[in-house]
């Protein structure tokens, strides 16, 4: 019996950075090794995979489907069907399917029609909740209350793992980081293919090549032209396209900044950009991606009171993302950051959209720990600050098996004291042809100082006589996938994820919606006992998820 699994690497930093209308941003990576990969002396042509990053996808590991890539485009979505055979295997997995999807577009396959896979909307996606996960729930006679008030309903969010399957039949776990990840793959998948086709553009147009060292190849023209070949992409403006190669021919700078032609409450601003250094193969390289979408919006808690369009005074806001990657082989590795911010560039003419809201690492990754809290009236200043919906995922995984680690951490507001984490450890055994996935949830530290240390539960986090201390606690799912299915089962005994939303994790007194059916019954889950994971023998928390074969991903 052989199980692969992809354990932790130390594959150097890169920073990746798309969003639908804005992205900007210049980052510092380290190289693969400690030798410097060579100079790229580029020939006429220079073969596409030297100059890209093949293989390379940001998605949930557990996303699979058996129906061909997942249409990623607004129309034809039955012309990409009928282009591509039902998928199976280890090709049901996104992070697989997705590079494919990329892949097909670098080399110019004519059997994707691009008005199928470019949808610039999702550039601007945000992450979401499963519905099995941290429903609004009613409660009654709280035990923590204190003399207070002990009825009430908890938001939506506050809770972690309430069911054990996803409406649906998908287990919590899965469909949690499915959702959660959604954002992140809309923004990074579309920033690639969008890298793609401005690389295809240079292997497809006439008195077009790639840059010598210190040179720059424009293609604002051409892409352009491209674009417009498409109805519905007729009316965007490309302000800049082009591929540059630094003076030691060492690095490769991709970038697309671009509008929808729209003005008012509909006007959409974007940009790519793509640090790629190439390694010693075509199978090694490391990059950074900022990728950032600007629009208006009437959400208060998104926005700057001085940061307002003057003619609709509506609030001016960008979500702004930043990927890290690395690939030696067959091991892929990632870490993503995005955060929602105040303001605009000032110009579509600035060189650096993100740059211009958004406050960077020395590496060139969003910085977390640059915040601008809310107030009355809460006003940018000068500040690049955070503003909300902070999330980071990393994985480190095997790009044919999609087996490794993962981990999912998010803070939906400044003035939050602790961060959620989702960490996924997924492993295959080749004799059985089934993939296995343990999924670990708890709260983490603050979004800017968490290591990826999973400290422990708090039950009782928005309720009467909150607490948020973390308790030495936890909840896990295991559930596994066969050959051919596209939902994960879970064995018996395999959740532990019961508790009470009490300070203590269990009720005596505290009654709650359990069933979420939208009624609190006479003394509904009164009696409840925790029935949660917890470490063993002297582990914390994160020592003991680590002993069942969780490694924090290298670019976290």
């Amino acid at each position: 019996m052989y199980i692969f699994k992809r354990s932790g690497s130390a594959l150097s930093a890169v920073v990746a950075c798309a969003l639908l209308t804005g992205c900007g941003g210049d980052g510092s990576s380290e190289p693969l090794s400690n030798t410097p990969p060579p100079a790229i002396t580029p020939t006429t042509p220079v073969p596409v995979e030297s100059t890209f990053p093949t293989g390379l996808a940001v998605a949930s590991p557990s996303d699979v489907s058996t129906t061909p890539v997942v249409n990623l485009g607004q129309v034809h979505a039955m012309s990409v069907a009928a282009a591509h055979a039902a998928v199976a295997g280890n090709d049901r997995f996104e992070l697989k399917s997705l590079s494919a999807l990329v892949q097909q577009v670098l080399s110019g396959d004519t059997s994707v029609d691009l008005e199928d896979v470019l949808n610039m909307s999702r550039l601007f996606s945000t992450a979401g909740n499963a519905s099995c996960y941290g429903p609004s729930l009613a409660y009654s006679n709280h035990q923590d209350a204190g003399g207070g008030p002990g009825s009430g309903t908890l938001p939506g969010g506050d809770l972690g793992l309430w069911t054990e399957y996803q409406p649906g039949g998908q287990p919590c776990v899965a469909a949690q980081l499915n959702s959660r990840v959604a954002g992140v793959k809309a923004q990074t998948m579309q920033g690639l293919l969008l890298m793609a086709a401005l690389r295809r553009t240079v292997a497809a147009t006439t008195g077009l090549s790639m840059p010598a060292a210190g040179a720059t190849t424009d293609l604002t023209t051409q892409f352009e032209s491209l674009l417009h070949g498409y109805t519905s992409f007729a009316l965007w403006d490309v302000h800049a396209a082009s591929i540059s190669l630094n003076s030691a021919g060492t690095t490769y700078s991709y970038r697309i900044a671009l509008s929808n032609g729209a003005t008012g409450a509909d006007a959409r601003l974007g940009e790519v950009i793509m640090e790629h250094t190439p390694g010693s193969s075509t199978t090694s390289y490391e990059g950074l991606m900022h990728i950032a979408g600007f629009a208006l919006s009437n959400d208060a808690a998104m926005g700057c009171d001085d940061e307002k369009d003057g003619t609709t005074n509506l609030f001016k806001v960008a979500h702004v993302s930043t990927l890290r990657y690395e690939r030696s082989s067959d091991d892929v590795t990632f870490g993503s950051r995005g955060a929602n911010y105040c303001g605009h560039p000032a110009s579509t003419s600035s060189t650096d959209y993100g740059a211009e809201v958004a406050s960077y690492t020395s590496g060139g990754e969003l910085d977390p720990a640059v915040a601008i809290t809310a107030g009355q009236p809460r006003n940018r200043g000068t500040s690049k600050g955070w503003v909300g919906g902070f999330t980071r995922f990393a994985g480190d995984f095997g790009i044919e098996t999609a087996a490794g680690d993962f981990l999912y951490a998010w803070q939906a507001g400044t003035g939050d004291d602790k961060s959620r984490m989702l960490a996924v450890d997924m492993s295959y055994n080749a004799t059985t042809d089934v993939h296995d996935m343990q999924g670990f949830f708890g709260f983490a530290a603050d979004i800017s100082t968490t290591d990826g240390d999973l400290l422990g539960m708090i039950c009782n986090w928005a309720g009467p006589g909150n607490n948020h201390t973390p308790t030495a606690a936890f909840q896990s799912q295991r559930a596994s996938l066969d050959a051919t299915a596209t939902l994960f089962t879970v064995p018996a005994g395999g959740s532990k994820i019961v508790y009470a939303p009490t300070t203590s994790c269990s009720s005596t007194t505290t009654s709650y919606d359990v069933n979420v059916d939208n009624t609190l019954a006479a003394n509904e889950g009164v009696g409840t006992a925790a029935d949660l994971d917890a470490p063993t023998g002297s582990n914390t928390v994160q020592q003991e998820i680590e002993s069942r074969g969780f490694a924090l991903p290298s670019l976290f």
